[in-house]
């Protein structure tokens, strides 16, 4: 029985990208890398999005979620029998019915549609948990560490994942096999989209709304891949039924809807979010210097002790139940966090930029010392007492005040967010992510108040500072790696959708320096998967290195 949800190509196109980078050249600042905060970070704050998880693809994070009652799961095969166990739901339509007509066989298509009668309990992976390439990258490190309890060193395997449908439904098989005893109902991993495991299909935790013969009609049979068959380089071109065509491109609709956005009807609970982050693996702590977070791994370097405590720490947080913890929403504080900062840090990184590019003759010392004052003042406002009418800009921000006397600006802003968190009441993963998120906070407003206080403090008898400044601000966006600073460079049109170059469309070229650069894709109603491969082609050709 074939569960159409995988049968595809598992293919990846070697083809290297040679986009021009809009992030910043990776520098190491020793102390801040062996730092695991910003990491713990930014997994929190990209769980089920969809361009956080592949700029970061090595997931180092398994978190708790529950999918509430009656949300609609998808599974799509190419025959009418009802699915063995384990196997595969969409969370969408879409990306089930897409999959068979990637490679037409000339049998019919079904759709089961289920609905959950019950909370869903299951487990996320983050990163490219579910994109078994065959290219040693690392995206399966998170599952097959879980699975085995062990990696490299102590199973002897050189690689957790060589691709293909068998080895995939064995890593289905063994994660439900643990799940069975723990009250997991399966596990959520993405790719191109986000996915679920589903380990029992005759559980009563779901129903069977729907079971249909989905085969698009086959009035005709169009040529989808249009490029000129006298090229050289033109791919083989494959026929596909006329109402096929539709799958690619309503794929990429529904997948690009969640880019920032986390998927609705799942309910993360972070105050069990285990991580190979936390500090106490000091298996990995080596392998990470010089990297950055897109280039970590886990399965190289783990030791066994390491790999089996996080699976303990699993079982514990599954043990106690998805609802225990402080009732804190660390989703939306971290949310919070990046949206209050991400703008900021990028308009001043910019502005400084600009002001160095020019000649000193041309900057208005004046005005760039007020521009600079009040990009850095106007976010640290809520945290300095002003009281004082001829205070420093160092004593505003870094001392305590009478009126304050137990706290400076830079102490109220590192810990705005966590203060007066109910600490009696947190799990151990908890305190993890509250040490991490006040490092974090912390560190923005040491720079961001640094600035500030040198700006509001300087002397025009002295050279202004700017490159210092810059070099400051730089290391923080470096530190934080954020996935905000990418985005289409103009505003897509109302038939286009704004995608990184992911498979079927283009594969994702595993060489982890590479920066992926987003675009507009047009949604060709007549195109398929070539469609857009040929665009990203022509794309890396104007903007080639």
């Amino acid at each position: 029985m074939e569960s159409g949800y995988f049968v595809a190509c598992w293919f990846l196109l070697s083809l290297p990208f040679c986009f021009p980078s809009r992030q910043l050249p990776f520098k190491i600042d020793e102390q801040a890398d062996r730092d695991t905060s910003p990491f713990i970070f930014n997994s929190l704050f990209g769980l089920l999005k969809q361009w956080p998880n592949t700029l970061h693809p090595t997931g180092h994070s398994v978190v708790p979620v529950s999918i509430a009652p009656q949300t609609l799961l998808y599974h799509a095969r190419l025959d009418a029998q009802l699915p063995s166990s384990p196997d595969w739901f969409g969370l969408s339509p879409e990306v089930g019915f897409s999959l068979p007509q990637m490679s037409p066989s000339g049998r019919p298509t079904y759709m089961l549609t289920y609905r959950a009668i019950r909370p869903l309990q299951v487990l996320v992976f983050d990163g490219l948990s579910a994109y078994p390439t065959k290219l040693d990258v690392g995206w399966l490190d998170n599952v097959a560490t879980f699975i085995y309890g062990a990696g490299q060193r102590d199973t002897g395997i050189d690689r957790p994942a060589w691709g293909g449908l068998v080895e995939e439904f064995e890593r289905a098989r063994m994660l439900c096999q643990w799940a069975k005893t723990k009250d997991v109902d399966g596990f959520v991993r993405m790719n191109t989209g986000f996915e679920v495991i589903w380990c029992d299909f005759n559980s009563s935790a779901i129903q069977l709304v729907n079971h249909l013969n989905v085969t698009p009609p086959h009035h005709s049979v169009l040529n989808t891949l249009r490029l000129d068959p006298g090229t050289p380089d033109a791919p083989r071109a494959l026929p596909f039924p006329f109402f096929s065509l539709s799958a690619f491109h309503e794929w990429a609709r529904i997948y690009t809807a969640y880019n920032m956005a986390a998927l609705p009807f799942l309910t993360l609970h972070p105050a069990g979010m285990v991580t190979y982050y936390n500090p106490r693996l000091a298996s990995l702590s080596e392998s990470r210097l010089g990297l950055r977070m897109a280039q970590h791994r886990i399965w190289p370097t783990v030791s066994k002790e390491d790999a089996l405590s996080v699976r303990r720490e699993v079982e514990d947080v599954v043990r106690r139940g998805y609802g225990v913890g402080s009732g804190t929403d660390w989703i939306s504080l971290a949310r919070l966090i990046v949206e209050n900062w991400a703008h900021r840090i990028v308009h001043l990184r910019h502005a400084l930029s600009d002001l160095i590019s020019l000649p000193n003759s041309a900057i208005d010392i004046t005005r760039a010392l007020e521009q600079i004052q009040l990009l850095t003042y106007s976010p640290l406002m809520p945290y300095m007492d002003t009281t004082s009418t001829n205070a420093t800009g160092q004593d505003l921000f870094f001392s305590a005040t009478p009126l304050h006397p137990h706290g400076s600006g830079l102490d109220r802003c590192g810990s705005q967010y966590t203060k007066g968190l109910p600490l009696g009441t947190m799990t151990i993963q908890e305190t993890l992510l509250k040490e991490s998120m006040e490092t974090v906070q912390g560190r923005i407003c040491l720079d961001f108040g640094t600035i500030f206080a040198q700006s509001y403090d300087f002397s025009h008898s002295n050279a202004m500072p700017i490159g210092a400044w810059l070099e400051r601000i730089t290391n923080l966006s470096r530190y934080l790696d954020w996935p905000t600073d990418i985005g289409c460079e103009e505003v897509c049109g109302s038939d286009s959708v704004c995608a990184l170059p992911l498979w079927p469309w283009e594969p994702l070229w595993p060489e982890l320096h590479v920066d992926l650069i987003p675009a507009c894709q047009k949604i060709d109603v007549f195109g398929g998967p070539e469609t857009w491969r040929k665009l990203w082609t022509e794309k890396r050709t104007q903007d080639a290195c």
